[in-house]
């Protein structure tokens, strides 16, 4: 328990440092990056080039061509710069690029990582952080682009939120296949079997009404207490592996199908990886399929009910999704309030706050036995 907690303290202590180890990069310089490193030269006009949003790390779109005719001809491609914290741990950045690679060569797709000019999968680039005067060296990866909407941008009808849990589940089942020591070893406050932890960043829940305040403060603590008495006696009798534990509607990617109709199409931003219980992977998807929804439990039960179909839960995993769901929600609200602490510019990072009370208070007080009740007949309505 010793060593738990002070693991726990640990991951804390990073995710702290992260926000303030996140480089400053201007277009030009990820162009440089792209070309020097990656060999790949942009195309003519001021859109070749575009930061992305993103929470820890930098993202942008790069249209180009790799030297020597690799990609076959002008594409979209993803550069990556990582936060210096995880630039310093080279095995986790390995673990996403050996994940990709397992996912991709058994038909999921994934932003793969693409060779360096000396083909390596991570190189380094020495950058400036926010003070403008500290200097750390910064992993760097190409990454496949998937064409395609975000499902965040799309309507999503019941019918592709059962897709989207398929898609999950089927990702999953893949990863039963898949082994990792430094999945194993990462402690990662996003780890929901970690949600305990959270207690410690409750203060930071706020409101300019003082009583919404105190009952949301109130809510997160009862689910929190909730998860030891029920969740972690289970954990026993549940089956895990490695996840990648974020699957929400800014990492999916949607495009039109044969028949003209929008389909979950891919995965991305692998950052979050753990080695953690599969149905924790489930209330992930569940819980950020709630946000903004009229019907917030019938949105979880269509992702629901098309992972089961995929990977079917067994009892004890089925008694903990309940609890789960809301600690994911949670956990959402008290780490965007910690990182918009930390970094006040930074308005992508209260993305969820509002939606996720709202989808929090609406299941946490729905009866449990109703929703489950609920989440099971969704099984068998298509």
């Amino acid at each position: 328990m010793a060593a738990a907690a002070a693991a726990a303290v640990a991951s804390i202590a990073e995710e702290k440092q992260r926000k303030l180890e996140k480089p400053v990069v201007t277009v030009a310089q990820a162009l440089s990056i792209a070309s020097e490193l990656f060999g790949l030269e942009a195309g003519a006009g001021a859109g070749s080039c575009k930061a992305l949003d993103s929470y820890d790390d930098l993202n942008f779109c790069v249209r180009g061509t790799l030297r020597g005719g690799a990609g076959g001809g002008e594409q979209l491609y993803t550069l990556k710069i990582h936060n210096g914290v995880e630039s310093q741990q080279p095995a986790l950045i390995e673990l996403q690029n050996a994940t990709m690679l397992h996912l991709e060569a058994r038909g999921v797709a994934v932003p793969a990582p693409l060779p360096a000019v000396g083909g390596e999968l991570l190189v380094y680039r020495e950058l400036l952080l926010r003070d403008g005067a500290t200097a750390r060296r910064h992993a760097c990866r190409l990454l496949r682009w998937l064409p395609g909407r975000m499902l965040c941008e799309v309507e999503q009808p019941p019918r592709l939120l059962r897709q989207l849990g398929a898609y999950v589940g089927q990702m999953d089942r893949h990863l039963q296949a898949f082994e990792s020591a430094a999945a194993r070893s990462r402690v990662l406050l996003w780890d929901l079997k970690n949600v305990p932890q959270l207690r410690g960043f409750a203060e930071l829940i706020t409101d300019s009404d003082a009583a919404v305040a105190a009952r949301r403060k109130a809510t997160a603590l009862q689910v929190l207490a909730a998860f030891a008495a029920e969740v972690e006696p289970r954990w026993g009798e549940c089956r895990a592996g490695v996840l990648h534990n974020d699957a929400n509607d800014h990492n999916i990617v949607v495009s039109d199908d044969s028949a003209d109709a929008l389909a979950v199409s891919g995965v991305l931003d692998f950052g979050d990886i753990v080695h953690s219980y599969y149905v924790c992977e489930l209330a992930i998807c569940m819980a950020y399929s709630m946000l903004e929804k009229a019907e917030p439990v019938t949105a979880a039960a269509s992702v629901y009910a098309g992972y089961c179909a995929e990977f079917p839960l067994t009892a004890a995993e089925e008694q903990c999704v309940y609890v789960l769901v809301a600690c994911r929600l949670a956990q959402s609200v008290i780490m965007s309030s910690y990182s918009f602490s930390q970094d006040p510019t930074n308005e992508y990072l209260l993305v969820t706050q509002q939606p996720g009370w709202i989808a929090l208070e609406t299941w946490w007080s729905a009866d449990p036995d109703e929703v489950m009740g609920k989440l099971e007949a969704a099984k068998t309505h298509r």
